[in-house]
């Protein structure tokens, strides 16, 4: 499945522009630049502009802002799209009435006592440590706790044209290397901290709890097959606590419709991310990011509302 084949790619096209699916008309500007490759209109007076500091110029796509590792580390622009995805993932999941807890501090650390816990404190840095907490532990549909990292990823050589092999999309690529990753991690604090390489305690908890779900967004709007399948699984839960209450004509179609709103939700929220971080970087060579604050995030009342708008927006209304 291509970017452009991803329902969540193409959800700005059919949203309604109401609530939280809303996207300003600098935002609007930057998603449809982005979806069809070419170059981005908030960067185009900026082109060839150095960076601050970095010896960094602005491209005309923007691309520098997300493919720069100094820049993504120093500004936490990756970070912020990153976080952003997690909260709404966390929100989807509470809406279903699924059991969730974000940023799960005691899946590995609680294994590093004594000593070697205050060594762990002292020479590993913070982003060391946080790449250990996995971002999202939830209740499958097996009544299994699951985990899951969310990621995502610019556009660039890396991800997307130079990935292998190429017939894989570029987030289900990154998906695929999430849980090798964090085996890495640990197997790493293993030997340099406890002393117990291979097969230590962190790593053999690892093999206990099962792989981390990769949770992809990439750079077009596009989401990982493992994103998809735990948003199937949110609507239909949804679907089956609410489709009486909401009025829908069944639970099978409610479960439909809700999986449409949320690509669209999903879509929207990472699409507009991804300009925000763009316009945002503009700060750094004295562009006006005011113009990028957007709508936080919605109380129970609000994704209410959104339901009842997909229903009503499904019959004609």
């Amino acid at each position: 499945m291509s970017a452009q084949a991803c329902k969540a790619a193409r959800s700005f096209w059919q949203a309604i522009p109401h609530s939280v699916l809303r996207l300003k008309n600098r935002f609007w500007a930057e998603v449809v630049s982005n979806s069809f490759g070419l170059a981005s209109p908030a960067m185009a007076p900026w082109v060839g502009t150095l960076i601050g500091d970095t010896g960094l110029r602005v491209d005309p796509r923007g691309d520098i802002f997300f493919t720069s590792t100094r820049l993504c580390n120093k500004y936490g622009a990756r970070t912020i799209w990153s976080s952003a995805m997690e909260l709404e993932l966390r929100d989807t999941l509470r809406e279903a009435d699924v059991p969730v807890i974000h940023q799960v501090r005691g899946a590995f650390e609680d294994l590093i006592r004594g000593a070697a816990r205050g060594r762990y404190f002292r020479e590993k840095s913070k982003r060391t440590r946080d790449g250990i907490v996995p971002d999202l532990r939830w209740r499958d549909e097996d009544g299994e706790f699951v985990l899951g990292d969310v990621k995502t990823i610019g556009f660039g050589k890396t991800r997307y044209w130079g990935r292998s092999p190429a017939s894989t999309r570029a987030v289900d690529a990154r998906a695929a290397s999430v849980h090798t990753d964090m085996r890495s991690k640990l197997r790493s604090i293993d030997r340099t901290i406890l002393g117990r390489s291979p097969n230590g305690p962190l790593e053999l908890r690892l093999s206990a709890v099962g792989p981390i779900r990769g949770l992809v967004f990439g750079a077009f709007g596009e989401i990982s097959e493992e994103a998809r399948t735990l948003l199937c699984y949110a609507a239909d839960a949804t679907a089956a606590r609410t489709w009486v209450a909401d009025g829908a004509t069944s639970e099978e179609h409610a479960a439909a419709l809700l999986k449409n709103r949320l690509y669209r939700r999903w879509g929207i929220k990472t699409a507009r991310e991804y300009a925000r971080i763009k316009i945002d970087g503009l700060r750094l060579v004295g562009g006006n990011p005011d113009f990028t604050n957007a709508p936080g995030h919605g109380d129970d009342d609000a994704r209410f509302y959104d339901r009842q708008q997909a229903y009503v927006h499904a019959r004609g209304g």
